[in-house]
């Protein structure tokens, strides 16, 4: 028999998690939800930035080929207030079934690191300089 407390807690959670609105962890959890409008037409967005930036081309797999597979990653962004603001989907490769030396050979990140950043507003204190961040889309 569950205790008071954990049936409490059990119910708070699942009121947190509606009222968080978290995000479905799979496309198929997606297309079941009320917001599954916003996700398409998020998943539609990052398809057109991929093919505009050329990240693909179709071609026939040679037959020893190791075919990585990919998956859905669904984000929601939102104001000081926690309501949505924007819907993003990620399309994400399965590189855990590749093979170095195989697959690929070099991997590259792009990243910054912590010393810029602090060199960068270190010069901004000094130059009483004004800082802002922008969200670029399509990176």
């Amino acid at each position: 028999m569950m205790s008071v407390d954990y049936v409490q807690e059990y119910v708070l959670a699942l009121e947190i998690n509606d009222a968080e609105a978290l995000e479905p962890q799979s496309l198929s959890e997606a297309k079941r939800r009320a917001d599954w409008l916003l996700w398409e037409q998020a998943i539609k967005e990052q398809l057109a930035t991929l093919k505009a930036a050329g990240t693909w081309k179709i071609i026939d797999a040679p037959e020893d080929a190791n075919i990585v597979g990919s998956k859905w990653e669904f984000h929601s962004k939102k104001d000081a207030s926690g309501h949505i603001v924007r819907y993003k989907a990620r399309l994400v490769a399965q590189g855990f079934s590749q093979v170095p030396g195989v697959d690929y050979f070099n991997t590259f990140a792009p990243a910054v690191k912590l010393a810029s950043i602090q060199m960068v507003l270190s010069i901004a204190v000094e130059q009483d300089l004004e800082l802002h961040q922008i969200d670029i889309k399509g990176t």
